[in-house]
């Protein structure tokens, strides 16, 4: 089953879509251009009937996430889902793991106020519910912070509406180390057993080292090489503090000698 928003519907998800018959919510403005009458699309009640028998749910985007607490607050999915979004949640939640990685998470309205002299530079300021790189930016130094806050603030101000507040919040900012390596991103999921599987591994790259952006991501057998089995690790040690089942996951993690 998925909730489908017509934002970033591929060829080959609708043609897949089509061939198996899969359960279709539709999600947002759809035009004629983009519905198939070959999908199998539900109303809203019938599509969540279904899912309370133990359907296991997608969604191609993260848009998707509001609509599954509308209908399903109290499903796994949804709390899940919300948790990993919030990276202070996060954070805390990992605190076991990473006991020495400095971060913290303050209200926008009072950033301006921050005492700097408490902060340990360089960090990373980004919006506490992120997406894409939206409003991420790296801070060296005192002399940059200012530079930073405010465009991070004309980020959000920019982002405002083009995404639900599930997926970028414009309230809360988190300050937090600034961590050097190599970066991966990598998709995946948990099985029934709780048992992690990677689907695909991509490494980064960034033109210099303030450079935030998803600009290019590749991948290659050294690639997946270099971050394969210590992803692995880093899925099951999130398993230690988050019991995840039958649930797929994007996350990005940077590698320096063996951390």
């Amino acid at each position: 089953m998925i909730i489908l928003n017509e934002s970033i519907v591929s060829p080959i998800l609708l043609k897949v879509l089509e061939e198996q018959q899969i359960p279709v919510l539709e999600q947002g403005q759809w035009g004629d251009t983009l519905t198939s009458e070959k999908l199998n699309i539900q109303k809203d009640t019938e599509f969540f009937k279904s899912v309370e028998k133990d359907k296991r749910i997608l969604t191609n985007s993260e848009n998707g996430i509001t609509l599954l607490g509308h209908f399903q607050p109290d499903s796994n999915e949804y709390i899940w889902s919300k948790l990993l979004k919030d990276k202070s949640q996060v954070r805390n939640l990992t605190k076991s793991l990473y006991p020495d990685f400095y971060f913290q998470d303050i209200d926008l309205s009072m950033i301006s106020e921050l005492d700097i002299n408490q902060i340990t530079f360089p960090v990373v300021i980004k919006p506490n519910i992120g997406y894409s790189s939206v409003g991420v930016h790296k801070v060296k130094n005192e002399q940059d912070w200012d530079i930073a806050v405010n465009q991070l603030k004309a980020d959000l101000l920019h982002s405002d509406g083009l995404y639900d507040s599930e997926v970028v919040g414009s309230q809360t900012v988190l300050i937090e180390e600034w961590i050097q390596g190599g970066e991966y991103a990598i998709d995946g999921y948990y099985n029934q057993d709780g048992e992690p599987v990677i689907l695909n591994v991509f490494k980064r790259l960034f033109k210099d080292d303030y450079d935030t952006s998803d600009r290019i991501y590749y991948t290659s057998k050294l690639a997946i090489d270099e971050i394969y089995h210590e992803a692995l690790k880093f899925m099951k040690n999130i398993q230690t503090v988050l019991p995840l089942r039958n649930y797929p996951v994007h996350f990005e993690i940077r590698k320096k000698g063996n951390r």
